[in-house]
């Protein structure tokens, strides 16, 4: 995959199946040698370190970053990506080259780095992770990029396991937002999912429709 995927990767919206990956990362990031030190926030007052929030804008940690992801505060895959990064860079800022700290959070970026470009789902490079890192990305290309193979197989598999209840909320949802009428509905006329468009409307009316099921199938 080239370069030029990357923004496409970045913006791969986070799904049940990829938060269910990430989670799995941070378990093994937490496991590793070192990983328990990055486990909880630092705590700066207890440790005397007085100027911690002064270098450290942005505290992170890997039980603040398992949280965002089960309050879904990340839409994105780069939103999760970058964070999981600023947990190791902000040690070794504010720790320096000299501390050991600083090879220990070497260690466990490069570890932590290693199993992001193992999600099946998203498949990526270490050169393309780190231009995801330190890259800006436009929340709003959610709406205009088409839905991939693995989001579309992601659908066909939670409408799968949905009874005939959850499946018509789904597809009613879907046929409303193509603006077909509850007469047309209601009057067993013939309809499909066309996951095969071009216009920015239809594709972001696809993307709703994922979230939708997704939302559907977390009710059980």
């Amino acid at each position: 995959m080239s370069d030029d995927a990357v923004p496409s990767i970045a913006t791969t919206p986070i799904t049940e199946s990829i938060s269910t990956a990430l989670v799995e990362i941070i378990e093994k990031v937490t496991n590793h040698e070192y990983g328990r030190e990055f486990a909880q926030p630092v705590n700066h007052k207890e440790l005397g370190l007085v100027d911690y929030l002064e270098v450290i804008q942005r505290p992170m940690d890997l039980g603040t970053l398992r949280k965002n992801l089960r309050e879904s505060v990340y839409k994105f895959f780069f939103e999760f990506v970058q964070d999981m990064d600023l947990i190791f860079t902000n040690s070794m800022k504010y720790n320096g080259p000299d501390n050991p700290y600083y090879v220990i959070a070497q260690s466990c970026q490069a570890f932590a780095q290693e199993q992001l470009t193992q999600i099946e789902a998203i498949p990526m490079t270490l050169k393309q992770e780190a231009l995801i890192i330190a890259g800006d990305f436009d929340h709003s290309l959610e709406k205009i990029r088409p839905l991939t193979a693995t989001e579309i197989q992601l659908i066909a598999h939670k409408m799968s396991k949905m009874n005939e209840q959850q499946k018509a909320r789904c597809v009613y949802y879907y046929l409303s937002r193509k603006g077909v009428s509850d007469d047309d509905m209601t009057a067993g006329a013939s309809h499909t999912v066309d996951f095969d468009v071009e216009s920015t409307e239809d594709v972001g009316v696809l993307r709703d429709f994922l979230h939708k099921v997704l939302e559907v199938a977390r009710e059980g």
